[in-house]
C-alpha cells in the first residue's frame, strides 16, 4: 500500500503541471467536468468494491489508477486542444531560483494556514478532553466549507489578474477588478452567513445533536472575521501575479503564533469558545487590519471605495437577518427536517428579491440572470430574470 502511495505522488508531482497549463488559458470547464467525474465514479465504485468485501489495498489501487487517468486526460487536453508542445532545452538555473522563491512564500502560506486552523484541537485535546474537541471540530469543518465557496469563485480570477499585471494594466483596473470580484463574493457569501445566523443553530441540532450547542456559537466566531479575507482573497492573486507574497506569509506566520498565545489562556478558561475567540482575535488583527493596510498602503487598492460599497450592501442582510432572529426568539418553533427546510425556503424568499433588487447592480443582475434565463428557456419557461 505504501509503494502504490508513493507512485501515486510520484505520478502527480509532474504531471499536476497539465492542470495549471488549463487553468493558465482559463479553460476551466473541462478538468471541473473531469474532476466531477472521477468524484462521481470513484465514490460508486468504491461502493461496489466493499460490498464485495474489498480491504484498503483495493482503495488504493482505485484511488491510484483514477489520479493517473485523470492527468493523462489533461496531458492529452493540453497537447491536441491547447496544441501544447514541450521542449527540453538547456536548464537555466536563474529561473529555478525563481521559482524557488515564489513556491517558498506560497508554501509558507500554505502550511501557516494549516496549523492557523489545526491548533486550535491541539490547544483543547490537551487542557479539555474529547468531547470539547469533537464540537469545535464541527466548527472546522463548517469553516472549511464556508471558505470554499469563496475559493471557488476567486480561483478562476488568477489567470486574468496574472494577464492584467504582465500586460502592465494602471493600478485603477486592478483594484476596480479587486472591489467587482469583491462584490459578487460578497453575494454569495452574506447569503450564507445570514442563512448560518438565523438557521445554524438547529442545523447543528439536527446534524450532530444538541450537546453540539457550542459549535454554532465556535462557527460564528469563525465566520464573521473569516468573510472580510474571503471576500478579499481575489488580492491573494494580486500578490501572487506580483510576487509579492512575502509580506503576507510572514504575517501568516505572526498570526498563527499570536493566534496560539492567546487561544491557550481562554482554552482553559472557557473552553471551544474561549479557543475560538483567540482565533478571531489573531484573525481580525491579521487578515483584516493588517492586510486591509498593506492592500491601500503598498498594493494600492482603494479600500476606503471597496468598504463603501460593501457597506451599502449590507443593509438587506442586517435587516432581513434581525427580522428573523427576532422570529426565532419570541417564537418558539419546534425545528424538524421539515420545519427548518421551510424556514429556509421562506427566509430565501424574502432575502433574495430584496438583496437582488436594493444591493446588486445591474451587472450583477445580469450575471447571475444569465445562466438561469438559460435554463428556464430550456425548460420550456417564458420567464426573464433581469
Amino acid at each position: 500500500m505504501m509503494l502504490l502511495m508513493v507512485f501515486n505522488i510520484a505520478f502527480t508531482f509532474p504531471m499536476s503541471i497539465w492542470g495549471a497549463v488549463i487553468n493558465a488559458y482559463e479553460k476551466f470547464v473541462f478538468p471541473k467536468a473531469i474532476n466531477i467525474t472521477r468524484i462521481v465514479l470513484n465514490t460508486v465504485i468504491m461502493v461496489v468494491l466493499l460490498e464485495l468485501g474489498y480491504k484498503a489495498v483495493a482503495m488504493v489501487v482505485l484511488i491510484t489508477l483514477f489520479n493517473m487517468v485523470t492527468l493523462i486526460i489533461n496531458a492529452w487536453y493540453c497537447k491536441y486542444r491547447l496544441c501544447i508542445h514541450v521542449k527540453f532545452v538547456r536548464f537555466k538555473w536563474g529561473f529555478l531560483k525563481e521559482v524557488s522563491i515564489y513556491s517558498f512564500w506560497l508554501f509558507l502560506n500554505a502550511i501557516m494556514d494549516r496549523i492557523y486552523w489545526s491548533t486550535g484541537q491541539f490547544v483543547l485535546g490537551m487542557f479539555k478532553g474529547a468531547m470539547v474537541v469533537a464540537v469545535y471540530a464541527i466548527a472546522i469543518q463548517l469553516q472549511g466549507i464556508y471558505m470554499s465557496f469563496s475559493t471557488a469563485i476567486s480561483g478562476v480570477f488568477l489567470p486574468r489578474i496574472t494577464s492584467m499585471v504582465t500586460k502592465g494594466n494602471d493600478e485603477k483596473a486592478i483594484s476596480d477588478i479587486f472591489i467587482r470580484i469583491g462584490r459578487i463574493q460578497y453575494i454569495v457569501m452574506a447569503f450564507i452567513l445570514s442563512g448560518f445566523i438565523v438557521f445554524g443553530r438547529p442545523f447543528i441540532h439536527l446534524w450532530a445533536g444538541t450537546n453540539y450547542d457550542d459549535a454554532y456559537w465556535i462557527t460564528l466566531l469563525f465566520f464573521v472575521p473569516l468573510t472580510v479575507p474571503l471576500i478579499q482573497n481575489v488580492g491573494i492573486s494580486i500578490l501572487q501575479a506580483r510576487n509579492q507574497l512575502r509580506f503576507r506569509s510572514l504575517l501568516y506566520v505572526i498570526i498563527a503564533i499570536a493566534s496560539l498565545g492567546i487561544s491557550i489562556p481562554l482554552a482553559k478558561e472557557y473552553g471551544g469558545i474561549g479557543c475560538a475567540i483567540g482565533t478571531a482575535l489573531a484573525l481580525t488583527a491579521g487578515q483584516i487590519v493588517a492586510m486591509n493596510i498593506y492592500y491601500h498602503k503598498k498594493i494600492h487598492l482603494d479600500i476606503p471605495k471597496f468598504w463603501k460599497e460593501i457597506a451599502g450592501m449590507s443593509v438587506v442582510p442586517i435587516i432581513v437577518g434581525i427580522v428573523c432572529m427576532l422570529i426565532n426568539i419570541y417564537i418558539d418553533i419546534q425545528y424538524n427536517i421539515f420545519t427548518l427546510a421551510i424556514g429556509i425556503l421562506l427566509f430565501s424568499a424574502i432575502y433574495l428579491p430584496l438583496f437582488w433588487r436594493c444591493s446588486m447592480n445591474a451587472g450583477e443582475r445580469d450575471l447571475f440572470a444569465m445562466p438561469i434565463n438559460r435554463l428556464l428557456n430550456k425548460l420550456g419557461l417564458n420567464i426573464q430574470l433581469g
